[in-house]
């Protein structure tokens, strides 16, 4: 670990003594520092850059993709800060103050009660084309204007 600095710049003895009383991590960071050598591996990246990467990697698709990236756009206007993590954290506190108030008003449905809304919506609506002769068009079920259904994609 200390042979490119002993032939670089000499002094093995002081090496030699560094080695012996700092750890492994430290030797290699002085190492590197007196090298004006930048450590290997992976490039630092800015705080909070590996969470954004993480979430936007978790998105199902691209449109959804562009919707987190707007959120950190905005977010970072609006927070003062590029930090992901604060951005993300200053939109959760801020939604869930306002979901905490539609819940306790009972003016936010549930995820569930909403997909049974969509899926008596659908049946309804297949029931109506197959009355009109349209079976090909009840088959298919209820579609989002968005391209998918409840099955994914169309």
């Amino acid at each position: 670990m200390v042979v490119p600095a002993i032939e670089r710049l000499g002094q093995w003895r002081m090496w030699l003594k560094v080695a012996g009383e700092v750890s492994a991590v430290g030797l290699q960071a002085q190492v590197s520092a007196a090298l004006q050598a930048v450590p290997r591996g992976r490039e630092p990246s800015p705080p909070g850059e590996r969470f954004r990467r993480m979430v936007l990697a978790a998105m199902p698709d691209i449109e959804a993709m562009e919707v987190v990236e707007r959120f950190f756009q905005i977010g970072a206007r609006a927070v003062e800060t590029g930090h992901p993590i604060a951005i993300f954290l200053a939109g959760c506190r801020e939604c869930l103050a306002e979901w905490q108030v539609q819940v306790a008003h009972g003016r936010m449905a549930s995820l569930a009660s909403l997909r049974r809304a969509a899926a008596e919506e659908g049946a309804a609506a297949a029931g109506e084309a197959v009355q009109r002769g349209g079976a090909a068009e009840a088959s298919r079920g209820p579609v989002c204007p968005r391209g998918q259904n409840g099955n994914g994609l169309r």
